[in-house]
């Protein structure tokens, strides 16, 4: 019975447009609801691409940017990741006349143009 009492404040929660992330739950919940990986229950994490030399004064970038105390308003975490350089452009899927989904993972019989 518990466990539908606290099915029902998720869904409260949830139906208040607000992510589970952010409500009060006390360890005990938190542990019995890991085996579920309810998504919104996740942290966030804000992935900010930049190049080589903004990523020596990563923390300088980030901070001028303002994402930091964006994301600490959210209880988000933010994180620099180096942006790899490509010399020429990579289109996805990658030259795929007359090959269908299936080629790419997908069931369908539809052609790819």
């Amino acid at each position: 019975m518990a466990e539908r009492g606290l099915f029902q404040r998720l869904k409260a929660h949830l139906e208040s447009e607000r992510p589970l992330r952010e409500m009060e739950l006390t360890e005990e919940e938190r542990r019995g609801l890991r085996g579920y990986a309810l998504l919104s229950g996740k942290p966030m994490l804000l992935v900010v691409n930049l190049d080589e030399a903004r990523l020596r004064d990563a923390a300088g970038t980030l901070a001028a940017s303002g994402l930091p105390e964006f994301a600490a308003r959210r209880s988000w975490r933010c994180a620099p990741s180096r942006r790899r350089s490509r010399r020429r452009s990579r289109s996805w899927p990658p030259r795929t006349r007359g090959r269908s989904w299936t080629t790419w993972g997908s069931r369908s019989r539809a052609s790819i143009g």
